[in-house]
């Protein structure tokens, strides 16, 4: 497994682990959910669990379940102001003709 991921995001997701002391420091990367463009990704704090794949960059543990990256393959991380932009790194960007 591979994260893209570029220093700014890192430094970014490293202030957020700071001031969770009290979760894990491994950042998941999960499906949040589908729409007319297919599935989305988001991350958050979490155990490691068995069943999972491990990338680390910059002291992050990222993590993914192997049956989601089976699914989805290697990810992108950016941090885009307030929050982050998740993604596949071969998704073709395509919406539906109800999006605006």
């Amino acid at each position: 497994m591979k994260v893209e991921i570029n220093q700014e995001t890192i430094d970014e997701i490293k202030k957020v682990v700071e001031t969770q002391s009290d979760r894990p420091a491994n950042v998941r990367i999960f499906v949040a959910g589908y729409g007319c463009s297919g599935p989305s990704l988001g991350i958050a704090l979490d155990e490691i669990k068995d069943s999972d794949l491990v990338d680390e960059s910059g002291e992050i543990k990222f993590i993914m379940d192997k049956e989601v990256y089976d699914q989805m393959g290697e990810v992108k991380i950016e941090f885009v102001g307030n929050g982050y932009f998740v993604a596949p790194i071969n998704q073709v960007e395509s919406g539906c003709s109800s999006c605006g």
